[in-house]
């Protein structure tokens, strides 16, 4: 999975690793804007207008359910900019769901149209919006199930530029030509060891698996989140080791950063020039 991409999924097989992109792109198709060939989700506003829930179900088989957050004006008067970020923030979840929603459908063609196995399913919401005066952060993820031996968890950090209310990239986040890569890694390999499996089995920090998953490339670490503690390094199902070990994260604090971290996004994060 690259850098850009920004919804992932642990697994949706017994044997396979899957990755759904949602694209960059700031229509919320979930409204009325995809194309006709994609399929269609239901849409209801809640909780007073703070959320939007998207839905869609074919009697027991296959069940989609997705909630994200609507940002309200932030007193800016920079009402376009609320608007561009919230349609980027409907757009990547409303199309990581249809996209769960068109693999259904192919595999049905392949079938013959008809459903084999057991349900399918798909959850995916919010644990939290993290505001500064730069940058909006959504704490995006779930979990789901595509028949196989077991179901998979879903990823969604999401980030925006608050000015603009664009999408940003892992790599925006930092100083271009620094070598975050290297940093993160660092960070990241002492933080995991010290959580288990790999406390009391310290020989899993030398496997290769452990090695190629927690590497300094950018398909390693394409799963960032700004927190009020510090960035989170999100590491999924099989990045680090097999599937019965768990997926980890870690809190690199901001103070380790401040050489690589962008001066415009984190200024007070960040060494003086």
């Amino acid at each position: 999975m690259t850098a850009g991409e920004s919804v992932r999924s642990d697994t949706a097989t017994a044997d396979s690793d899957a990755a759904v992109t949602a694209s960059e792109s700031g229509v919320d198709s979930a409204a009325g804007s995809a194309s006709e060939s994609r399929p269609t989700l239901s849409r209801e506003v809640i909780e007073d207008g703070s959320a939007v829930r998207l839905f869609h179900a074919r009697g027991d088989l296959v069940e989609v359910e997705v909630v994200y957050p609507v940002l309200p004006d932030d007193g800016s008067g920079d009402d376009a900019a609320v608007t561009q970020a919230n349609a980027a923030i409907a757009a990547a979840f409303g199309e990581a769901a249809e996209d769960f929603l068109t693999q259904y459908d192919e595999v049905l063609s392949d079938n013959g149209g008809e459903h084999i196995g057991n349900p399918w399913s798909f959850s995916l919401g919010y644990q939290g919006v993290y505001v500064t005066d730069t940058l909006v952060a959504v704490d995006g993820g779930g979990y789901m199930y595509t028949g196989g031996a077991h179901g998979g968890a879903l990823y969604l950090p999401l980030v925006l530029e608050r000015r603009s209310g664009a999408r940003l990239k892992p790599a925006d986040l930092f100083r271009p030509d620094s070598d975050w890569l290297e940093l993160l890694a660092r960070h990241s390999r002492s933080a995991l060891a010290d959580q288990e499996p790999f406390r009391s089995e310290p020989n899993l920090l030398t496997d290769e698996w452990f090695q190629e998953g927690t590497a300094p490339v950018k398909d390693n670490y394409g799963l960032l989140l700004p927190t009020a503690e510090g960035l989170r390094v999100a590491f999924s199902h099989y990045q680090i080791g097999p599937y019965a070990i768990g997926d980890f994260h870690v809190t690199v604090p901001y103070a380790a950063l401040r050489d690589v971290l962008s001066p415009a996004l984190f200024p007070t994060k960040t060494s003086s020039d």
